[in-house]
């Protein structure tokens, strides 16, 4: 498995014992040695700010948590704070209707977060992981997942991570 949170998990379902050894190899990542610089990566996505950018990418679905990073982000915002966030995936359990409402229900913040509510062509999440800061995964508890590419990408691109206490995470 590739991590302690599928032990417990796959002995139950499998009806092991405790003898039975399940051995835990990690999903790792090289972080690469030649990146392009941050203000290049981000000219090439048409991302004028200077300041911390922060990343959600990825599918848009129910389990990513995006309810709750809307708000935290709506009230980091409001507090003053002076990051940009960007959300850059296809909508997948929502309508981008109901993304862009999400995210900017009273039409504020729309210069401080970004929505790229489209599929992101691989040749394209280099610009993404190399133009951020961090990149946030809020997912909520109905995440049943592994650690997956997402984080994978993120320390190959050495980006801290801002996540929530779901599956490998």
């Amino acid at each position: 498995v590739l991590g302690d949170w599928h032990i417990p998990r796959l002995r139950a379902q499998l009806k092991l014992s405790d003898e039975y050894n399940i051995y835990k190899i990690p999903d790792g990542a090289t972080q690469l040695a030649n990146m392009e610089p941050k203000t290049l990566a981000r000219e090439k996505l048409g991302i004028n700010h200077d300041g911390d950018l922060l990343l959600f990418l990825g599918i848009l679905r129910i389990d990513k948590g995006l309810e709750v990073l809307s708000e935290a982000v709506r009230k980091l915002l409001r507090s003053g704070a002076s990051f940009k966030l960007i959300v850059a995936g296809h909508p997948y359990d929502y309508s981008s209707q109901q993304i862009e409402n999400l995210f900017w229900a009273d039409g504020q913040f729309k210069d401080r977060i970004r929505l790229d509510l489209n599929y992101v062509e691989d040749e394209n999440l280099s610009k993404y992981y190399e133009s951020a800061d961090a990149l946030i995964l809020p997912y909520n508890s109905k995440y049943k997942g592994s650690t997956g590419p997402l984080m994978k990408g993120a320390c190959t691109y050495g980006l801290p991570l801002i996540l929530s206490d779901q599956g490998e995470m």
